[in-house]
């Protein structure tokens, strides 16, 4: 059986991922082009997004040491594909 607060850390995980991942594919698509001050906004939004990311890591790496969940975030192939 599976733990549920698990399940809500990596679904909170993925989605803190996904919203880094769109602000730097906005930024990269806007490089070159964009003014001063869309390209101050998207950086700092990529900020953000980041310190979501890492706070959305750090409690799903804390409760998995915690609780002793079953499933490590290396053992679903996440941590590899973040880089």
């Amino acid at each position: 059986m599976g733990c549920d607060e698990r399940a809500r850390l990596d679904q909170q995980h993925s989605q803190a991922k996904a919203r880094y991942d769109a602000a730097r594919e906005t930024l990269d698509s806007k490089m070159g082009v964009s003014s001063r001050d869309e390209f101050r906004r998207l950086t700092h939004a990529i900020d953000e997004a980041w310190v979501a990311l890492e706070r959305a890591r750090y409690l799903l790496d804390r409760h998995v040491k915690e609780h002793g969940c079953e499933q490590s975030r290396e053992a679903s192939g996440e941590a590899a594909a973040e880089g």
